[in-house]
């Protein structure tokens, strides 16, 4: 009977139910759980039992799903979500706590937050509740944070704006020191890093201590974070200056302003000067005795004989201290230095008088007077060469210590320049200062006084390189080499040099012309009343006196003229050997074939001499050239047969002179040109032809 109802059964269910019957007779309820990476991996979380109603007659039974698998779902997924929303919040640990790096107390107090909540994350056995409450307690502890922040900020601004604008500049550090790499950068970089790391200082601080004070003050952490950024603003005017005192050398112009304490003899320099630096002494007074009593000197141009030209901006920057004396007479120099600590300081320096008794000490950044040694007479006798300085003799075995800034120069005389060296130590970074001064007397039976000096030079760099662009712009010359031949060019109204009369000048032709196409420089300069005895102002009359203020009458004289009335050049020859001489000159006369000559020689000795006898040119304004290695002219000197000049490697003092007592041509810039082939005992010609200024 019961196989039959169970037949019947099937049959009116279909194949399709039956199946379905036969599952849910041989399986239990599955319940689908969120998957989680912090929750259980139990398969039976809610410890659901097997279906106990399988084998019900009950189409109805069999159908329905037990209530308690349900519940036990709903936790699950509960938990699951909860557990879910709590790993997303922790997943926001590092972001967060990076927002309050710089606030100790608000980060303690959030990394604590996000411990404890990791704890309940990772305990298995946290239920719902508990997990939602960790999530809570953890989104208050953030929001808390964040409003703690702003209450700080707002009560702190200054502090937090100047922090954050610290951070920002010590940033970019590597980026700023990886740009200094040149050797001569290297005190730069020091600097900077010494404000960079007194920035780190400061930011490696937090805002906020962890018992919630505050330590930093606004006015250091603005003042650390304006040092360096006042630093970059700086930083291409700092590598330029360290680079040109490294490769070149920083030239300052003497300035009479930097001159005081000569009130005695601080009268203006001689109306009747042209040139301010004489080969013979130099004085005032009816003999000329007495001292000069100016004590600032420039040289000045001219646009006729007796009339000064008059701008605002002086042609050349050639100038002369004549006098450091009085109770505090000095001279005091200003320079940048952003290079290295140790500096040379170099300038031209003569005699006024021979008589002089020569002393000069100088103080680098107010420290203690350090004298200038120059050598005994016996050592010297006023060479024609700048020789570089050499340790005194007295020095030479002691500490090395001990002399670091003595350097002995080459005695001072009256017909010669000099330049001297002074090694600088302890130069600081930025703006230094020395201050030149006579010593006071020790004893001696004479008052010191101090030669003249001409403009500065500072270099960082004690090779032959620097030394030799500093001679080239003390005595205005230029180095030049065409197809390999070398040439020196002097730029005779830049070039320091010396006249041996007030007479000679430095005369500016407004409109030069030549006599072919060459093009000609405007203004042009030449120097007039070489050689001769002609008085460029006239006979001297009281009128003539008080046209030009503060007259003086020195030097002048019978003895100063003719041969004697010579100009002193330097010429810085590249190497030994034989120099041929070209340049400009202009020279005109109403007499029918005038010609005018003039002489070259080195060293005091006019016996092997270069001579050239000029031709006249159509009028005053058209400049002539001449070459003494030019043979297409028939003007040649009776007296002389040299084409060249003997030259050593180095400074070279060059005399032009007249000869006999005839005048010369105004003579225009010169070049001295090494002749490779060593023809210095040729055949002297010179050229006399119209052509464009050199």
């Amino acid at each position: 009977m019961k196989r039959k109802n169970i037949i019947k059964f099937v049959s009116l269910l279909g194949m399709g139910s039956f199946v379905m019957l036969a599952a849910a007779s041989c399986t239990q309820a599955i319940s689908l759980v969120p998957n989680s990476s912090s929750s259980s991996n139990s398969e039976n979380p809610s410890n659901t039992t097997l279906n106990k109603n399988t084998n019900s007659n009950s189409g109805a039974e069999m159908n329905d799903a037990p209530s308690g698998g349900t519940e036990a779902n709903n936790v699950d997924q509960q938990l699951a979500a909860a557990r879910q929303v709590l790993t997303t919040l922790i997943d926001s640990e590092t972001n967060n706590i990076s927002l309050y790096a710089d606030y100790a107390k608000i980060k303690a107090t959030l990394t604590s937050a996000y411990s404890t909540s990791k704890s309940t994350l990772d305990n298995e056995n946290a239920t719902v509740e508990q997990v939602k409450n960790a999530t809570s307690t953890l989104q208050t502890a953030i929001d808390t944070a964040a409003n703690n922040k702003r209450t700080f900020d707002s009560a702190n601004q200054p502090l937090v704006t100047a922090y954050n604008s610290l951070k920002l500049t010590v940033k970019n550090e590597n980026n700023v020191l990886g740009g200094l790499t040149e050797t001569y950068f290297e005190t730069i970089k020091n600097n900077l890093t010494t404000l960079y790391e007194s920035g780190k200082t400061l930011t490696n601080q937090p805002l906020e201590t962890m018992d919630g004070s505050v330590t930093l003050k606004a006015e250091d952490v603005a003042g650390a974070n304006t040092k360096i950024t006042d630093a970059l603003s700086k930083l291409n005017d700092w590598k330029s200056n360290a680079e040109t005192l490294s490769t070149g050398f920083l030239k300052e112009v003497l300035d009479k302003t930097k001159l005081t304490g000569v009130d005695s003899s601080n009268q203006q320099q001689p109306g009747n000067y042209s040139f301010v630096g004489y080969s013979v002494d130099v004085g005032t007074g009816t003999s000329g005795s007495d001292r000069p009593n100016w004590s600032f000197a420039q040289r000045k141009a001219w646009t006729s004989n007796t009339a000064i030209l008059n701008q605002t901006q002086p042609v050349s920057d050639v100038s002369w201290i004549y006098s450091l004396t009085g109770t505090d007479g000095k001279y005091t120099l200003t320079f940048n230095n952003y290079g290295p600590s140790t500096g040379y300081l170099y300038f031209p320096y003569k005699l006024i008088k021979t008589s002089d008794n020569v002393g000069l000490q100088y103080k680098l950044n107010n420290k203690e007077a350090q004298t200038v040694e120059f050598k005994p007479a016996t050592q010297s006798a006023g060479t024609s060469r700048a020789t570089e300085a050499a340790p005194p003799m007295a020095l030479e075995n002691a500490d090395p210590a001990m002399n670091q800034t003595a350097t002995m120069n080459e005695t001072p005389t009256v017909a010669d320049i000099n330049v001297a060296k002074i090694k600088l130590t302890d130069l600081i970074f930025g703006q230094n200062t020395v201050e030149f001064s006579v010593p006071t007397m020790n004893g001696e039976s004479a008052s010191k006084v101090a030669p003249l000096i001409g403009n500065m030079y500072i270099t960082s760099s004690d090779d032959e390189t620097n030394k030799n662009k500093i001679y080239d712009s003390i005595f205005g010359n230029t180095l030049s080499e065409d197809n390999n031949q070398k040439s020196v060019s002097v730029d005779l109204l830049k070039g320091y040099g010396l006249a041996a009369n007030y007479s000679m000048l430095f005369y500016q032709l407004t409109n030069p012309r030549s006599t072919n196409s060459a093009q000609i420089s405007s203004p042009a300069y030449f120097v007039g009343f070489i050689g001769g005895n002609q008085s460029r102002l006239g006979t001297i009359t009281d009128t003539v006196m008080r046209m030009y203020p503060n007259f003086n009458s020195t030097p002048s004289g019978t003895n100063l003229d003719g041969d004697h009335r010579t100009y002193t050049i330097y010429v810085n020859a590249p190497q030994a050997g034989n120099y041929s001489i070209s340049g400009s000159y202009i020279f005109s006369s109403s007499m029918a074939n005038a010609t005018r000559s003039i002489r070259f020689y080195k060293d005091n000795d006019s016996t092997h001499a270069v001579d050239f006898i000029a031709n006249k040119q159509a009028d005053w304004n058209t400049v002539g050239n001449f070459n003494t290695m030019d043979n297409m002219t028939t003007a040649r000197s009776s007296t002389n047969s040299n084409k060249t000049l003997s030259l050593q490697k180095g400074l070279n003092k060059i005399l032009l002179a007249g000869i006999n007592t005839g005048d010369t041509p105004y003579i225009g810039n010169l070049t001295f040109t090494l002749n490779s082939a060593a023809q210095g005992d040729a055949v002297a010609t010179a050229s006399t032809s119209g052509s464009s200024q050199s």
